[in-house]
């Protein structure tokens, strides 16, 4: 088959798989959510779904492998699955013929004044439609440009991708080339994998089916994105019962910042050329921490590069919603309960940093909603996600082993008032007037944002994890709640104040809180933000050792975050880079000592290789220049396996020979 038409093949079979795992939650929310409405079960059963078709291949690919007809066998399972969930036995017995010559002829009978178009013009919000229309057209062209093959190597198009995206192709790459099930930590190897893997194993997937795992991971976290930017629509909509409202909280949600567009006006201010700032560096990274500017927009900081937020989010959204739903009335039923506490239990394997946040609203929740049929939920949700978190943590306590109190996150080298406000610029007024006042919130919605203010006050006091500012993670869900209760007031104030001078002012306030977002934007999209993540050699090695070396091959390399063989081979990797593993709270500096006197090549080199079954040693210039690897000593006792350019990858199983 030519390349062209292979490569189109795979796109097609990867985009029907997502779809069919999608159905799958589309219908499962359809018959047991009926509480939701259309669009909050497309949404939310979409991702859904994805997560429980993916879920699937981790048992099935640790008995028979992860391959293309594994892979072909769970997207015809969900799409049986589908419609069984909704035809029920009709769905053997006729009952598609029968449903679609139903709707046909329900159609046929419609009332002209009835007709497609004018259910279309009497539904369809035109505002929502035309910025979320706008904003999927954005995504296209930035998960376009994500990663892009070059002459020169491999680019990625934001700094975040260019840091984070490393894990996330190693991760899909120990799927597909190393059969990494069950899981084990790929580059820390014989660790158990407390990482929240699935939305990658999803890419993995699409990677069986022909793709390459770059453009997998890109076409995923489009797809994701996009769902991501329905959901959360949906979810405010529902609290605010406005789909102008919903619109703006979104917009606030996804690129609303604090005051770090006050570095390019300064910028600007100073060398009196503002076409010159904004088309040669509208955005900054290194001015906004020299201003200790640490809130990041939730697009660019989360969503895009912590490819998890894209099962974490339209979960969160499913469980608040029928969590809200079942704490109405005076004597709430259990139904409800019961299956909030079966999507929650879905967190596990699909984000960690949602699960912790629910695990700190829902308490709040339930004062707030007190009823008995709570138990009901968290007892579901103990009982579903409880076995996956024992053995994906390895009965250890992972990065939560780091948790400690530390007042005012990181707001240490200003004080904390002025630290946030500058965070959080217009937010902050906007969102204390919200919970002060009684006529901008409804009154549930009131007590849900409050329930996700728990979060800004537990990162305000605690941190969760070895990195402090990876408290962050769970402030997204805070700043949620703050978007959506910023824009009430607005659109409240808009509404009910015709003065053209307030007006303006209100367009102000907005333009100050999305302006960051839009200048960090603006500098992606005129392509300042295009890092190499690897040169092309790199990429010729690691094609090279995924063709002579076995799966389960173990390999030492020099610790670094952009590393060939721990990116694009799926090999097993002895210890990879430290920080990464330190966030996840893996004690690690036993190894990385070991390796460093590996490279050194000592008199006991050759029995801690053999002690730790290590195959493989890569020499490149990160070895040589920093680790200062002794190679002539390897040269001499060591054959090359691979050697390519620079990079050589020694046998160290062989000794002598």
């Amino acid at each position: 088959m030519p390349t062209d038409i292979a490569a189109a093949f795979s796109v097609v079979a990867s985009v029907a798989l997502l779809a069919s795992m999608s159905l799958l939650g589309v219908s499962a929310l359809t018959r047991f959510a009926r509480h939701l409405d259309p669009l909050e079960r497309f949404a939310y059963g979409a991702p859904i779904g994805m997560v429980v078709g993916t879920l699937a291949f981790v048992p099935i690919a640790t008995v028979t492998g992860f391959r293309v007809e594994i892979v072909v066998a769970v997207g015809f399972a969900c799409l049986l699955g589908a419609s069984v969930l909704r035809y029920g036995r009709a769905a053997y017995q006729g009952g598609l013929g029968i449903e679609l010559g139903e709707v046909l002829a329900r159609r046929r009978a419609r009332p002209r004044e009835l007709s497609l178009w004018r259910v279309m013009r009497t539904r369809v919000s035109l505002v929502p439609t035309v910025v979320l229309g706008a904003i999927v057209v954005r995504l296209a062209v930035f998960w376009r440009s994500a990663l892009t093959l070059r002459p020169d190597g491999l680019y990625a198009g934001h700094v975040a991708l260019w840091g984070d995206w490393t894990v996330h192709l190693g991760i899909v790459s120990s799927f597909v080339y190393g059969g990494n099930f069950p899981p084990e930590h790929p580059r820390f190897a014989g660790h158990a994998f407390a990482y929240h893997y699935l939305s990658d194993l999803t890419a993995a997937a699409q990677v069986t089916l022909g793709m390459d795992p770059a453009s997998a991971l890109a076409l995923h976290s489009f797809v994701g994105s996009a769902f991501v930017l329905l959901g959360a629509y949906a979810f405010a909509r529902r609290l605010t019962r406005d789909s102008r409202t919903a619109t703006l909280a979104v917009v606030l949600f996804l690129v609303g910042s604090g005051l770090g567009w006050v570095a390019t006006a300064a910028i600007a201010a100073q060398t009196g050329d503002l076409i010159g700032t904004l088309t040669t560096r509208p955005w900054d990274f290194q001015n906004q921490g020299h201003l200790n500017l640490q809130l990041v927009t939730t697009f660019f900081g989360f969503i895009a590069p912590q490819r998890a937020y894209l099962y974490g989010l339209p979960i969160a959204f499913a469980v608040l919603s029928t969590l809200l739903i079942a704490g109405r009335g005076a004597r709430p039923g259990r139904r409800l309960f019961v299956v909030a506490g079966v999507i929650a239990g879905l967190l596990p394997l699909a984000h960690l940093g949602t699960l912790l946040a629910l695990a700190i609203v829902t308490p709040v929740l339930f004062l707030l909603f007190p009823s008995r049929a709570w138990a009901w939920f968290f007892g579901t949700w103990v009982a579903v996600a409880l076995p996956q978190l024992l053995l994906q943590l390895g009965g250890g306590a992972g990065a939560l082993s780091a948790i400690r109190i530390q007042l005012g996150w990181v707001a240490a080298a200003d004080p904390w008032p002025w630290f946030w406000l500058k965070n959080l610029g217009a937010f902050a007024p906007l969102f204390l007037v919200a919970i002060v006042g009684r006529r901008w919130l409804r009154p549930r919605t009131k007590r849900l944002v409050i329930a996700l203010s728990a979060l800004f006050a537990a990162t305000n006091l605690i941190v969760f994890q070895p990195w402090d500012w990876d408290d962050s993670k769970l402030l997204v869900y805070w700043f949620l709640g703050a978007s959506i209760a910023s824009a009430a007031v607005l659109v409240r104030l808009w509404r009910t104040s015709p003065s053209i001078p307030l007006r303006a002012a209100l367009v102000v306030i907005v333009v100050s809180m999305t302006l960051s977002g839009a200048l960090e934007d603006l500098h992606t999209l005129e392509g300042h933000e295009s890092y190499r993540m690897l040169s092309t050699a790199e990429i010729q090695l690691a094609a090279a050792v995924r063709a002579t070396t076995a799966p389960d091959a173990l390999f030492v390399v020099g610790m670094e975050n952009h590393d060939a063989i721990a990116m694009l081979t799926g090999r097993r990797i002895y210890v990879g880079y430290a920080n990464w593993l330190w966030t996840e709270g893996i004690h690690y500096l036993d190894r990385t000592a070991e390796v460093k006197a590996i490279y050194l090549d000592g008199p006991e080199t050759a029995a801690v290789l053999a002690a730790r079954h290590i195959d493989y040693v890569v020499i490149g210039p990160h070895e040589r220049d920093v680790l200062h690897a002794d190679e002539a000593s390897f040269r001499a006792r060591y054959p090359i396996l691979v050697q390519v350019g620079p990079y050589a990858v020694y046998d160290v199983r062989r000794a002598g020979s």
